[in-house]
């Protein structure tokens, strides 16, 4: 057998076996080649995903953060010592009095000033690239000093958009955001509007806050065993380890360990927590006005009345509470009307991680989370049932069955954007793949107008993150499975969809 022959009859074979399988027909690979980017899209990543540097117009100048693996190690063995004394004697006193200078000194040079400003020329670098070089099928990164307030940063937002329009000769942007970025937009939309907007994609985004920074920051710092094995497990989930890690955990639940771990570390935490707070976390956290702006509406009250309660009284914050007030007014109240009106001018896609638990540092560490940020909250309203546990009869009582997931842990109904908005259960929210991103993009540029759950067969409503490959496909958990032939052909179209992602970062191609 020759080889054009070989490969003509293969593709008979592949073309067959698509006809007969609808669900995950040559539909979808056929749509992906028509979506066409008409606007430059800029890319606005989280909180930390910016390097911090002492002079924030020389990358050349020290790095202020990351904290470099030398410093946090020689951090580690400083406090070692300390700790095993502490197993001995119990004086809480003598364990602050060691491990809270340590801890300071290396976490200082990221803090901010007292009044939320970047200290000294400390920042994010940013090079504006060359305008020759941006077009309308550009894809460009804005970066930020993810610190500051998010007012300041629309500014600067404000300016590259302005930059990369008139580089590009286009009248119009894309946005993808994540996290903190998303919130980053959200303020550039309240103050700027929205008419430089072609479509934004909110990819797991913090616009409506994070429930464990406005707890802790509440006061509402615990630890329990459940907490710590389920936040383990989605540390290691998808990884070569999960599953002997994951049993072994499960040991150390049963046999009452990580209960045991928790009530020591819950001692520690009782006697040493408002001094920790107050000569380290809080000049850190608090002075980073990002974190401020993250903490949920219900909780911005309190959380300013424990934390500056337990703040050094000689210290000034009359601008930190300026910078806190200021969000609160330009942000905060307007937020469903600015995505509404977002909505009604420009495309709106809205992507929900989701299937962990929370941090496991309060009390409330069983929300539904993509491990770091409320399901409910990221996709703008969705009802989640707490970690480990279903909706109740009922919530799910005369509610349209599309709207459910198949693990009947989230109801999609009450979402703002009910029809624009994908679940992915177990994506992680650290996590990027190239799937998620080409997902995004056809989104945006759909040339069949706005995209919603019904636009693509191969993204419904409800989908699933495969870790070992990094591909996204529809979520089967409780639906008819594939036949084996189906489900051996879904795999093999989904390496090839990340292969063809591969081919398009090489060759820097956004036409698909």
């Amino acid at each position: 057998m020759n080889k054009k022959f070989s490969l003509k009859l293969l593709s008979l074979l592949l073309a067959a076996a698509l006809m007969c399988t609808p669900v995950i027909g040559l539909t979808a690979y056929a749509r992906q080649k028509t979506a066409v980017q008409n606007y430059p899209l800029i890319d606005i990543p989280g909180f930390m995903a910016s390097d911090i540097y002492e002079d924030k117009n020389d990358k050349n100048s020290k790095e202020i953060f990351p904290w470099s693996t030398d410093d946090i190690v020689n951090t580690v063995k400083n406090c070692v010592p300390a700790l095993l004394k502490f197993l001995v004697n119990k004086d809480y006193d003598a364990l602050a009095d060691a491990i809270i200078p340590e801890a300071k000194a290396l976490l200082e040079p990221s803090f901010c000033n007292p009044d939320g400003t970047a200290a000294g020329n400390s920042g994010a670098y940013m090079e504006y690239p060359e305008k020759k070089d941006i077009h309308k099928n550009s894809t460009l990164t804005f970066r930020y000093d993810w610190r500051l307030s998010p007012v300041e940063v629309a500014a600067e937002l404000n300016d590259f958009i302005n930059y990369v329009l008139d580089a590009s000769e286009c009248r119009k942007v894309a946005i993808s955001c994540h996290s903190l970025g998303g919130l980053l937009t959200l303020t550039y939309l309240s103050i700027y509007g929205n008419d430089k907007i072609y479509g934004v994609g909110f990819n797991t985004t913090a616009i409506f806050g994070e429930a464990y920074t406005g707890q802790m920051f509440s006061g509402d710092i615990t630890v329990a065993g459940d907490a710590l094995v389920y936040y383990l497990q989605y540390a290691l989930d998808q990884s070569d380890y999960d599953g002997i890690v994951g049993a072994v955990l499960d040991v150390l639940k049963d046999a009452g360990i990580a209960d045991a771990i928790a009530k020591y570390a819950n001692d520690i935490i009782e006697h040493i927590k408002d001094r920790a707070i107050a000569e380290v976390l809080f000049p850190m956290f608090s002075s980073w006005m990002s974190i401020w702006a993250m903490v949920p509406d219900e909780y911005i009250d309190s959380a300013q009345e424990y934390m500056f309660s337990v703040a050094d009284p000689a210290v000034d914050y009359s601008g930190l509470r300026s910078r806190i007030n200021e969000f609160g007014r330009i942000v905060r109240p307007n937020r469903i009307d600015t995505l509404l009106d977002l909505d009604r001018h420009a495309r709106v896609s809205v992507i929900s991680r989701y299937g962990y638990s929370s941090i496991p540092l309060t009390s409330q560490w069983n929300s539904m989370t993509d491990g770091v940020i409320d399901a409910s909250r990221n996709s703008f309203g969705a009802t989640t049932a707490p970690y480990g546990e279903t909706l109740t009869a009922e919530a799910l009582d005369g509610v349209d069955a599309a709207f459910i997931s198949p693990d009947k842990t989230v109801n999609a109904s009450t979402c703002l954007f009910p029809e624009k908005t994908w679940f992915i259960k177990n994506y992680k929210h650290a996590t990027n793949s190239r799937a998620l991103d080409n997902m995004i993009f056809k989104l945006i540029y759909n040339p069949n107008g706005e995209s919603t759950v019904a636009s693509y067969p191969e993204y419904p409503r409800f989908l699933q993150f495969r870790g070992f490959d990094g591909s996204i496909s529809p979520d089967t958990t409780t639906d008819e499975k594939l036949s084996g032939f189906k489900a051996f052909l879904q795999r093999f179209l989904d390496v090839l969809d990340n292969i063809y992602c591969i081919f398009l970062d090489i060759f820097k191609i956004r036409h698909i």
